[in-house]
Order: structure tokens, then sequence, then C-alpha cells
């Protein structure tokens, strides 16, 4: 039996959702949440002294304007949260989106540059942290992700699927990060553009 939201598909009532975050939640909440009490502060300091030197309502209108987006983004950071039931993934941050992916419009992987090299799995309009890497170091996602993704895409997506298989055997025998296929993924990135898609013939070559 299933239960269908009216912000997307069905979610299956017997399958436990796996988390997919690159990193837990619980890592990040309590350093959002230290930040919101500063950021608090800094806004009651701030009211009480325009209140003082100009008047109450500057001192009231000013820091509202300064800090509400900023505690906007702390609460949505606090919420984010991303799980997969069989084939279905649920993102929550300031609203919550739910994709079926074996019905997704869109579906690819993609790497995008910066400080950091990201690969990132993309169905409709649900963005998924795989991996991030820096030089010869980097962060997956968990293996419970990893194999939760294989078994979700393997119906409708058995190359993408199998991207993951192959990510998963890796990991079994300790294969360092040039063996792994996500990592090797990082290195079509292309120089002078932010984000790369894998062609179809790439994604063959991952499992090389």
């Amino acid at each position: 039996m299933t239960s269908s939201p009216w912000w997307g598909p069905a979610l299956p009532d017997d399958i436990e959702p796996v988390e997919l975050d690159l990193i837990p939640p619980e890592l990040i909440r309590p350093r959002l949440r230290k930040f919101a009490w500063i950021t608090v502060a800094v806004a009651v300091v701030l009211a009480v002294v325009l209140g003082q030197f100009v008047n109450w309502t500057v001192g009231v209108v000013v820091p509202v304007g300064l800090v509400g987006p900023v505690m906007f983004a702390l609460v949505t950071g606090m919420r984010r949260r991303t799980t997969i039931s069989g084939s279905v993934i649920r993102a929550t941050a300031g609203v919550t989106r739910t994709v079926d992916l074996d019905i997704a419009g869109e579906l690819s992987i993609s790497v995008r540059q910066g400080r950091v090299t990201q690969v990132s799995l993309h169905a409709d309009r649900v963005h998924i942290a795989l991996a991030v890497y820096m030089g010869e170091g980097g962060r997956e996602i968990p293996i419970q992700a990893m194999k939760a993704l294989a078994d979700g895409l393997a119906e409708r997506h058995p190359d993408l699927s199998e991207v993951f298989m192959a990510q998963l055997r890796a990991e079994a025998i300790g294969a360092a990060l040039p063996g792994r296929p996500l990592f090797r993924a990082a290195g079509f990135a292309e120089s002078g553009r932010k984000a790369t898609t894998l062609t179809d013939e790439q994604i063959r070559e991952l499992m090389a």
C-alpha cells in the first residue's frame, strides 16, 4: 500500500526511507542552530543601538530586514533532508519535492568544478550530491545510499544503476579513489565550464 502526497508521486509505505544526504543533517544542524542564536543576539543588539540613537521604528525595521533572510536560510538548512523509498526520492528544504526515478523526465549525472569537484545526480528538479573531491581526497554518499540508488534505478535505468553497483564493488574491495566510478566521473569536468553533464558514452566508460 502507498501514500500519495499532493506534491508528488506516491511513497511506498512498506519500504524504509534511506538517507541520501552527502553530509548527515545531524552533523550540520547543531552548527546552524548555534549560528542562528548568534544572529538573533546581533539583531537584538543592533535594534537596541538603533532604537536609542535613531528611533525605535528604525531599530525594529533594519535588524528584521538584515537578519530575516539569514534566518530563513538557516531554518531551511536545518530542515534539509533527502531520502529514497524504492524508486521515489523526496527532498525537503524550503519546500518538499518528490520524483519517481521510473518516470523522471530528466535523469543525468553531472560534474561541477570549483574549489572542489562535485558529482551529482539530477532527477527533474531534485539534485543529489553524490560526492565531492579535492585533490586526492573527498567524501562520497554512504554505502546504504549507494545501494538504494542502484536499486531505485535498476528497472528503468540499468546503465545508471550499474554505475552505483560498480562503485559498491570498488568500495567492497577497498579500491583507491582512482578505481571508483564516481571519482573517475569527476575527471570528465571540462576546463572553463562550471558544470558538465555526462554523455551515455562517458557513463559506460565509468564501468570499464
